[in-house]
């Protein structure tokens, strides 16, 4: 036997005595808990558990969480009964002897069989706490979706035996606050653990005192006094930022091409837009520390009205998110009243900014165009549509003139605009390509029959997402062939397209090119990430979208979390 303490800690720490059997059990474990619901926490357990199946590693995810439905996620249609495919073929596979569902080659799963019982989740921590050394030992890691909230004895006395708790968190203050009292409940009832903080929808964006970097900081600012902790003492570290996707939305039955194709189109706009003010910003002699503040509140703004108008507005937003702090080296007396928030040489630079930013005819573009896009998506999100369905003719007909309108004004000063603008503009004018491509049924059908479909218990088709996850994590051969052919067809329909798109507007410098020659390599990247990330949208499976942030991100997490197991 030997001591596991934790020296740093500042209250007596009770010696726990672990033998070597349980200390190999320690490093496969992961704890996945949080402060409170709805931050992503069962999501980031699934995921975790995807993206090491997916290494080839074997995989055991234990479902404690009483509110959770791990089996929803996974599309497993009957828990006692899960379906698993193997060349090909499909095969019923129910519990084991040891209740184990087999969910994909490399993946199984370990519920309730009283689902929503407290009772009967403390049962599986004891289970694998005192009982099953064996079931453990036979996977490589062992990744557990506890309640959300402050846990119940049974989890904390769990605590003791893990390796680590990640800890998911939201960018904002009550998920900070909430996620603090969450660690100081269990160090206190299971001290020398090791944390990490897995933050969700990260922006990065500081506001009103709150530093979504700084979790303890948040946490000891909106407690009483009695209920501040010191985190310093403990063995924990931000692991994870990953920021918020549209594409990974779960309440998305079905992927949805319209949809998806304005939201890309809407992010290469604001894109274009925070490039363009970053330029206007560089030229007009604004001071380096207002320009910084300034750059990402004045994107916001969709239109410019009379100069002091917005100024005033802006004047407002900042006072709110930097009310009682230092903002550009001043700070609020509340016995002066309220501060002037700019300065006389300050309103000068912001008048001569945003007069430039006003009277630039690329600017007041992106700033209409992204007014009649917005507008489009809410419509078509309100309406909670499925697959394909129609728009607004007219806004439809509006989004086309405005955006063949910005193209061309992009495309007259393509050589003073700079080279990220002009990239921008290429990706932009690659989305124009598809949104009219995709007008066309033929197109749309084939896109449409890629997806599996499957029964539901009413004899209604809907998407079979289990065989769209399995796809993806055990990299389907068959998929990848079916993938490949989708891609071959409508591959040279895109590039006729193009042509003909930039052909029409007098485009051609904003196509990507190569000696003078439509540079086809990459434009079949673009296909090939647009129609994988199209067709699992909606999956919730992070690790299927290769080149967006969020996968980005979430695999740097997960990569980071691995090599800790495995230096151990």
């Amino acid at each position: 036997m030997i001591q596991y303490f934790s020296s740093l800690h500042s209250a007596p720490v009770p010696i726990i005595l672990l033998s070597m059997a349980e200390i190999k059990i320690r490093q496969k474990l992961l704890a996945v808990g949080s402060g409170k619901g709805g931050v992503g926490k069962t999501t980031t357990s699934v995921n975790l558990a995807l993206y090491y199946s997916r290494k080839e590693l074997k995989v055991l995810l234990v479902d404690v969480d009483p509110l959770s439905d791990i089996t929803t996620l996974l599309d497993i249609t009957d828990p006692e009964a899960a379906v698993h495919e193997n060349g090909g073929g499909k095969k019923k596979s129910s519990r084991n002897k040891d209740g184990i569902i087999p969910v994909f080659s490399s993946l199984d799963l370990l519920i309730p069989e009283k689902k929503h019982s407290i009772q009967s989740s403390g049962e599986i921590l004891s289970r694998i706490t005192e009982n099953d050394q064996k079931l453990i030992e036979h996977y490589d890691i062992v990744i557990l979706d506890l309640p959300a909230g402050l846990l119940e004895e049974e989890g904390k006395e769990f605590l003791t035996q893990t390796g680590r708790v990640i800890v998911v968190t939201n960018d904002e203050p009550t998920s900070h606050v909430s996620a603090g009292a969450f660690i100081k409940n269990v160090e206190e009832s299971a001290p020398g653990g090791t944390y990490r903080i897995w933050h969700n929808k990260y922006g990065g964006i500081s506001r009103g005192g709150f530093d979504p970097m700084d979790l303890p900081g948040n946490y000891n600012r909106n407690v009483a006094e009695e209920d501040r902790f010191d985190f310093t003492t403990l063995k924990m570290k931000d692991t994870a930022y990953i920021p918020e996707d549209p594409a990974l939305d779960l309440l998305k039955s079905s992927p949805d091409l319209n949809l998806n194709i304005k939201r890309q189109m809407l992010e290469r706009i604001e894109m274009i837009y925070r490039e363009r003010i970053g330029q206007v910003l560089n030229i007009s002699g604004i001071s380096s520390r207002l320009a910084t503040v300034m750059e990402s509140h004045i994107a916001g703004f969709h239109m410019i009205k009379d100069i002091e108008s917005t100024i005033g507005e802006l004047g407002e937003l900042i006072s709110g998110l930097f009310s009682g702090d230092i903002f550009l080296g001043r700070k609020q007396d509340d016995t002066a009243g309220d501060l002037e928030i700019f300065s006389g040489k300050e309103r000068t630079e912001l008048e001569n900014v945003l007069k430039l930013l006003r009277d630039d005819n690329l600017s007041s573009s992106l700033r209409k165009l992204r007014i009649v896009l917005e507008d489009i998506l809410e419509d078509e999100e309100n309406s909670q549509r499925l697959f394909f369905q129609k728009s607004d003719p007219a806004k439809l007909k509006n989004l086309d003139r405005e955006l063949s309108k910005f193209l061309t004004i992009l495309s007259e000063k393509s050589t003073r605009s700079g080279r990220n603008i002009r990239n921008l503009g290429g990706l932009l004018l690659f989305d124009f390509s598809l949104f009219k491509l995709f007008k066309s049924e033929t197109i749309r059908a084939l896109i449409t029959g890629f997806i599996p479909w499957r029964e539901n218990q009413s004899g209604a088709k809907i998407r079979d997402k289990h065989s769209q996850i399995r796809w993806l994590v055990e990299t389907d051969g068959e998929y990848r062939l079916r993938f490949l052919g989708l891609v071959k067809t409508l591959y040279p329909v895109l590039l006729t397209q193009l042509d003909g798109v930039s052909s029409a507007l007098e485009l051609r410098n904003l196509l990507f090119l190569n000696k003078g020659k439509i540079n086809g390599e990459v434009y079949l990247r673009l296909l090939t990430t647009f129609l994988h990330d199209i067709l699992n949208s909606g999956l919730g499976v992070i690790m299927g979208f290769r080149y967006r942030p969020a996968s980005r991100a979430f695999q740097k997490g997960a990569s980071l979390l691995l090599s800790e197991i495995s230096e151990e």
